[in-house]
């Protein structure tokens, strides 16, 4: 799919939420919906739209069990939203990359990242989200 102008960053939102629907039944799938949603922002160069694509192809290579390529995508996706200085982007791709780091039983690396998550959970007051982060952090010490 490639496509510019209007209806664009649409198109890359509907691929992500595509990606994300399919990732736990149909990983393989769900990976080709990823990589076009990445192809399609680069195309119009939506940096938001880019960061959230590769968090989701970080996610089809978690559910995969490819580690190594779910952090590398996860990282870009954390760089871009530093870059744009978006803390609720940022907190769910570092969420994701702890969540990377736990399945490989990296449970120093994947505490880092949670607890840098917490930090801005607290900040924004969502305990929801606070909550669930504190689910992880425990599933790390039960391990």
């Amino acid at each position: 799919m490639r496509a510019s102008g209007e209806g664009s960053f649409e198109k890359v939102f509907k691929l992500i939420e595509l990606s994300y629907q399919h990732h736990r039944t149909s990983p393989m799938v769900a990976k080709n919906f990823a990589v076009e949603a990445i192809q399609l922002a680069h195309s119009i160069g939506d940096k938001m739209a880019l960061g959230q694509s590769y968090r989701q192809l970080a996610v089809c290579y978690w559910t995969l069990a490819e580690y190594v390529q779910a952090a590398e995508n996860c990282i870009l996706s954390l760089k871009i939203f530093q870059t744009l200085k978006n803390k609720g982007e940022l907190v769910a791709s570092q969420n994701v990359l702890g969540l990377i780091y736990m399945a490989q039983n990296e449970h120093e690396q994947a505490l880092k990242y949670f607890l840098m998550a917490k930090g801005i959970w607290e900040e924004k007051e969502n305990w929801s989200e606070l909550g669930k982060l504190y689910n992880n952090i425990g599933i790390i010490f039960l391990r």
